[in-house]
């Protein structure tokens, strides 16, 4: 009898324990630029004409740029030939689309009564939290509507605008505009090396060179100063350096947000550092019996 309250007891402990573990885990990938340097929250390469910020942390990563003229002259960014490269796949970020917008007004006789209710969805929120970092947590959406207590006559009119995609982008002295269309990573990568699933104490990490990256990834971006320049080739190259495997709790905190002096009374999830060279794929732990 003895030994069964010690194993009941053990097994009440481990179901417990594993029961209060994360069910989420974070691949953190960090990259390193050739000619690109940290400043500030960003990632930054600089010439003599323009200014080329970039900031990858997110899920997936962006390899978005924002590019700002330096000049007092119209600076012409060609899209038709700047590409996204990964992993020696070069990818348009001119796609020759064509983007469509509508609007339209209403009217009825019929008397009205408005109502609201949440639609059970989400919306991602990003911003800055109290510590200067980058934070992304859910906003509840509303939906609110109308419902009529009679009928009557109703009548609407609208328009639609079709827009299309710029070969060519002018960016005025002393301003900058963002270009952004892909992510870096979307799926795991796994090797014997890393844990699928690690805790606190098996945070280890593989480290790559240039040579051995399993991602490499690069902008080439191609300008003219003044319509009539001569057309300059930029090319941004990065590789990942790192990537290791870590417990949602090594990676998230939960703080209160404050505005203005105010305390909310509630938490929220924060990340405990956010650096411009890195980013991550969030996934969850599953029923499957791999260890890598």
């Amino acid at each position: 009898m003895k030994n069964w309250k010690l194993f009941s007891f053990g097994l009440i402990t481990s179901l417990v324990l594993n029961s209060c573990s994360t069910p989420y885990f974070y691949q953190l990938y960090t990259a390193e630029g050739n000619n690109i340097v940290t400043e500030g929250k960003n990632y930054v390469f600089e010439d003599q004409n323009c200014k080329i910020t970039y900031n990858l942390w997110s899920e997936g990563g962006n390899p978005g740029f924002k590019f700002y003229n330096k000049t007092s002259q119209y600076i012409y960014l060609n899209l038709e030939e700047s590409f996204f490269v990964l992993n020696g796949h070069a990818n348009n970020y001119f796609q020759n689309r064509v983007f469509t917008s509508s609007s339209s007004k209403g009217a009825t006789t019929a008397k009205a009564a408005s109502s609201s209710s949440s639609i059970g969805a989400t919306v991602k929120v990003e911003g800055m939290n109290a510590y200067g970092y980058r934070q992304e947590n859910s906003a509840a959406i509303t939906n609110y509507g109308t419902f009529y207590l009679a009928s009557g006559t109703t009548y609407s009119k609208g328009y639609s605008v079709a827009t299309h995609e710029e070969k060519i982008i002018c960016i005025p002295p002393y301003t900058f505009k963002e270009i952004f269309e892909y992510a870096i990573a979307t799926n795991l990568y796994r090797d014997c090396e890393l844990f699928l699933y690690p805790d606190r104490n098996d945070n280890n990490k593989m480290t790559f060179t240039s040579a051995t990256s399993p991602v490499i990834f690069s902008n080439r971006i191609t300008y003219s100063l003044g319509k009539d320049g001569n057309q300059v080739l930029v090319s941004n190259d990065f590789f990942v350096k790192e990537i290791v495997n870590l417990p949602e709790k090594e990676v998230v905190t939960r703080e209160y947000e404050t505005y203005c002096g105010e305390k909310k009374t509630y938490t929220r999830k924060y990340f405990k550092q956010v650096r411009p060279n890195q980013f991550y794929i969030l996934y969850k732990k599953s029923g499957t019996i791999w260890k890598h």
